[in-house]
């Protein structure tokens, strides 16, 4: 859903502005989701919890992030499709604004990042999670979260 555009802008509306700058000058879609209580995942207002799976009930807001990339790798982001999808948090900003993302997973890659072992091209990996080192060095974080369109990622998004 858009976010606002009034004056003064709020610290998340901020961010989601330099966010889709980014997007822009790379040539990425942006899509601005926007959950919780009385959200829904499209941005609908409703009742119920803004996350309900079909066999594990109501989930907290964060679980909202998967059907929110779910929704950009099956219908796209402003009409054009997607192979490919990168969620941020709305408290996460992209400080590197020259840095595509290819850029990123080449260099990641470059300096030996495990996760991105094999050939340039290609890659083992379905979903790509960041982790919170400073917090918890050994955990995945799903604040910057990355996912291929493959009928794997789209597996592990279903579970």
């Amino acid at each position: 859903r858009p976010y606002a555009t009034s004056q003064p802008l709020q610290d998340w509306q901020q961010v989601a502005r330099v966010n889709e700058h980014y997007a822009r000058i790379h040539g990425y879609g942006f899509a601005y989701s926007q959950v919780g209580a009385g959200v829904s995942w499209d941005g609908k207002p409703k009742d119920a919890p803004a996350c309900v799976h079909p066999d594990r009930g109501s989930r907290s807001a964060a679980w909202c992030k998967i059907p929110a990339i779910a929704r950009v790798l099956l219908h796209g982001v402003g009409g054009r499709p997607c192979k490919r999808a990168m969620f941020i948090d709305s408290d996460a900003v992209v400080t590197n604004l020259t840095m595509s993302i290819d850029d990123y997973l080449d260099r990641a890659r470059a300096i030996g990042d495990e996760a991105l072992a094999g050939d340039e091209g290609s890659s083992p990996w379905s979903v790509l999670l960041s982790n919170n080192y400073w917090f918890n060095p050994d955990g995945p974080c799903t604040g910057l979260l990355y996912v291929d369109g493959s009928n794997g990622a789209c597996g592990i998004l279903r579970s």
